[in-house]
This record gives C-alpha cells, structure tokens and sequence, in this order.
C-alpha cells in the first residue's frame, strides 16, 4: 500500500474511531451507576480479549516472536484500564457532552507529552489550532459560563475524566514508540490480556461482588458494544493510526466525539441543548477542519521508520 493510501486510511480509521468512541458516552452514562466501573471495564474486556483471542487462533497469528519485550502491553494496558474506570465513574454524575468535550483536551496532552518526553516538534499552526478546539471544549465544560471557569467550578466527574483522558495520551504516544512490527490487533489481544490479569489481582472483591447474572437486557447489549465496538474496533484503530500520523493531527479526530454524542443524545435520547453546546463546537469543529489541512509532520514517521 502506497504512502499516500496508508495516509488517509489512517484518516478514515480515526474518523471511525471517533463516532464509535462516541457511542460510549451516553451509553455509559445510562449504565454507570447500575455497574462497577472497575466491574465494568473488566466485563468487556475479558469479552473483547475472547474474541480477537479466538480470530488469532484461527488465523494462526499469535507467534512466540510477538512476545518480545513484553513488559510493553501491560503498560500499555494499564493507561487504557485508567481511561475506561475513570470513564464509568464519571459519568455516575457528569454529562456525557461535557465529559466527550474533555476527552477533546487529548490533542493538546498529547502534543505536550510528546514534546517534553520525546522532543518531538510541534508546528506552531497546528498548536493555534488545538489552543482554540479547546477553548471551544472548556465554552462546554464550564456550560458557557466565565464565572465557572474563574471559580473552575468543576463537578467530581469531569475531575475524574480529565485524570482518564490524561492517560488516553500518554496511551497514544507510547504505542507508536513500543510498537515493533507486531499487527494492530495482537497489540490490541495482548495489552488486553494483560489489563484483565491486572484488574484481577488489583480488585478481585470489585469483580466477584458484581451480580453478573442478574442484569436488565441493556446492560447486556451496552457491554456487548462497548467490548467489541468502543474497545476492540477503537484500540485497533487508533493503533493502526497511530503508527501513520502525527500525534497532533492523530488526536484531532477527538474533536469530532463532542459532535457524534450531541447527535446521538438529541436524535435518540431526544436530550435538550442549550446555545454554549453549539458556541463550543463551533469552534471545535473548525479547528478539525484546519487541523487536517496541515501537512503531517515528517519527524515521527521518520522515528518510526528507524
């Protein structure tokens, strides 16, 4: 496959990325406070980890030689276990659109981590541009209000999920950097595997005290689509993206979730929105589209290359 193809594959696979990362906040938010969160992280991942198990299998894809340096999908597990509990725990008492329109912060952690660990260049455009997506992002959190920006008048939750998508970017700059020629979707297995071993020695009590047996058919479904499309279909994704493009550029498909979760909570949960919803996106949604107009930045794929 050509540069050019691989490019915007990657493009179109973020896009993807975004709309079904999207799905699970409100279907979060409608479950959060009937599950563990830590429960409920662990319930789709053992799911998702059967099921790319079994294609791997079958496929004959997992070999000895992938297992080399495995310290690497712990690691990278353990920041996508962070994300996911944080994720259900907020949402036991925040929104999902200001929770979607922290995760749009990601971008600009990321760009950050990058230039403070890896002393990767950020073009100063692209930096404008996230710094006006997430002025657009705080117009929603703070509900369009400066009063509770001055008193950073925050609710537990969004605290919560800033920690969570603080550790969805250290996830995206570490994967491309760990990588070492293994497919997306054995990266996607094993850092799986790993995150389920670990939530199961860290929290068996939180585990084995859940009633799996005894939930309504919703939770059944949400955890159905949140394993195999908002964790198998959106790691495999990002991952393969992630080794393609630019941070920057990579996680600027996040201003998009914002967008996704306002239709699918006004169109199917008929939610109400006011005027700051659509101020804040706005301006997210046009630094998008001026953020993917910018040339890729040649330094990380030349990284990656070596």
């Amino acid at each position: 496959m050509s540069q050019t193809k691989t490019v915007v594959f990657s493009h179109l696979a973020m896009l993807l990325f975004s709309a079904l990362v999207a799905g699970s906040f409100p279907i979060g938010a409608r479950i959060a406070n009937e599950i563990d969160p830590v429960a409920l992280t662990f319930g789709r991942f053992c799911l998702a980890v059967f099921l790319i198990g079994l294609f791997l299998f079958v496929r004959k894809e997992i070999k000895l030689k992938y297992f080399f340096r495995i310290w690497r999908y712990p690691l990278i597990g353990g920041c996508y276990v962070a994300y996911f509990v944080c994720m259900f725990e907020a949402l036991k008492t925040a929104g999902s659109i200001s929770t979607a329109a922290i995760f749009t912060l990601m971008p600009f952690i990321s760009i950050c981590l990058d230039r403070v660990f890896f002393r990767i260049p950020t073009n100063k455009k692209m930096l404008l541009l996230l710094l006006v997506g997430a002025f657009g992002t705080l117009i929603i959190i703070f509900k369009g209000s400066w009063q509770n920006l001055i008193t950073l008048n925050l609710s537990y939750g969004e605290l919560i999920f800033f920690a969570g998508t603080f550790s969805h970017a250290v996830f995206v700059i570490l994967v491309p950097k760990l990588r070492a020629g293994e497919p997306a979707i054995f990266i996607t297995f094993s850092a799986m595997l790993f995150a389920v071993f670990m939530m199961f020695v860290i929290f068996p009590n939180r585990i084995f005290e859940t009633e799996w047996l005894h939930f309504r058919a919703e939770i059944y479904f949400s955890i159905l689509y949140l394993a195999i499309f908002a964790t198998i279909c959106t790691f495999t994704l990002l991952t393969f993206a992630s080794f393609h493009l630019h941070s920057g550029n990579l996680t600027a498909y996040t201003f998009m979730t914002p967008f996704w979760v306002t239709v699918i909570e006004s169109g199917i949960f008929g939610a109400t929105l006011e005027a700051y919803f659509f101020q804040g996106g706005l301006l997210l949604f046009v630094s998008l589209l001026i953020l993917l107009k910018l040339k890729p930045q040649n330094q990380k794929n030349e990284q990656l290359e070596k």
